[in-house]
């Protein structure tokens, strides 16, 4: 029933019963309460004049709400999508934020690494998360790391071993530290320096012998006058050192003018000249002047110490190489010892040259090799 506004009555007026019905029985039952039926009810004006109950809601956390018929009130549980507004502060709970980034919500809902890298905005790679602990990593570019250890690193290529020198080798120090072994020398060995030394390259050791050096540049003498042939220079050798030389010499043709003779000097200084005068006892001397020849000598320069500076011992071979006649043989030289050999390092060998005949044309006589090794110190 809809609530009748009280009348004013008026001196005289007559009561009835119908008024009385309107104006006390029916708006009595229109109060609180006459409608409220149990505890927890509420009443809410539902039209004019109109009181209506909304009976309490069991349910626990229940919100009064305007969701009812024509926006009445009503009892519902909070939207969080439409009945929340703001931004719940971290101190309250909240993240402070009013919105998640790119792919963000997706990877909270679908945690894979896919989608992880899609919710990320400076990644690199692709694949699968990794974590600290036994990762497996496929084609990784590593850049440069600030540190690593490769104890169990295999298939390194040859040219990853970057930034060292041509002809270096890597040995490892006493303290287990790799290091470089230097460079060495044309014709050198990698010698071991024992046990907490690193190698080194030195020049190969032949026993009781050692290579010292040689020469192949061929040198032909064009005139008549003594002078510098092949010579073997750049060497060090000590004055107490035996010495052996070999050396080959040739004539390119036939001709009795081309009988050349040999000598020798040791640093600056001449121990033995080319000289006419020597010529019986020089160290190449092709006495068959009827062929082309080649032939060669070995010299053995003993120590050169004090009171012991003749000490040169010869040997001469010569051939004829038109007919493989040994036309000269082999003989011993005893050396004509024009000055003592000097007392000093040896530094350059040099053999010297002379062509007796000063008719003309003559074949030239060259010397194409020397070679010099040094014997073990007694």
């Amino acid at each position: 029933m809809a609530y009748t506004a009280y009348r004013t009555w008026t001196t005289g007026e007559i009561v009835t019963a119908a008024l009385m019905n309107e104006q006390v029985k029916d708006n009595g039952l229109l109060t609180a309460p006459a409608i409220m039926t149990g505890q927890g009810d509420l009443i809410y004006g539902s039209a004019a004049n109109t009181p209506s109950r909304l009976a309490k809601d069991a349910n626990s956390t229940r919100s009064l709400t305007n969701t009812g018929t024509n926006n009445n009130p009503a009892w519902a549980q909070v939207a969080l999508a439409t009945g929340v507004s703001g931004t719940l502060p971290v101190g309250n709970g909240g993240t402070g934020i009013t919105s998640l980034g790119s792919n963000v919500a997706t990877f909270l809902g679908t945690p894979s690494s896919a989608n992880l890298r899609s919710a990320l905005t400076d990644e690199t790679g692709s694949g699968a998360a990794v974590f600290a602990t036994s990762p497996t990593l496929v084609t990784p570019a590593l850049g440069t790391p600030a540190s690593g250890v490769l104890t169990n690193a295999t298939g390194l290529p040859i040219a990853g071993l970057a930034n060292g020198t041509d002809g270096e080798l890597i040995t490892w120090n006493a303290s287990g530290v790799a290091a470089a072994v230097a460079v060495g020398s044309a014709d050198e060995v990698l010698t071991s320096n024992g046990s907490g030394a690193a190698p080194t390259f030195q020049a190969a050791g032949g026993g009781a012998f050692t290579f010292v050096g040689g020469n192949t540049t061929e040198v032909t003498e064009t005139g008549f006058t003594a002078a510098d042939s092949i010579a073997v220079t750049s060497i060090s050798i000590a004055a107490d050192a035996p010495i052996d030389v070999t050396f080959v010499g040739r004539r390119t043709t036939s001709g009795s003018a081309a009988r050349p003779i040999a000598g020798f000097k040791i640093n600056s200084t001449t121990v033995q000249e080319a000289a006419t005068a020597n010529g019986v006892n020089s160290y190449y001397d092709f006495q068959n002047s009827s062929l082309a020849a080649d032939g060669g000598g070995m010299i053995l320069l003993l120590p050169r110490i004090t009171n012991y500076q003749q000490g040169i011992i010869a040997h001469q071979f010569n051939s004829g190489a038109a007919t493989g006649e040994n036309s000269s043989g082999g003989q011993s030289i005893k050396p004509v010892i024009d000055a003592l050999m000097p007392i000093a390092t040896i530094t350059s060998l040099t053999m010297r040259i002379l062509n007796i005949d000063t008719s003309d044309p003559d074949p030239d006589p060259s010397m194409d090799s020397m070679f010099v090794f040094s014997r073990a110190v007694a």
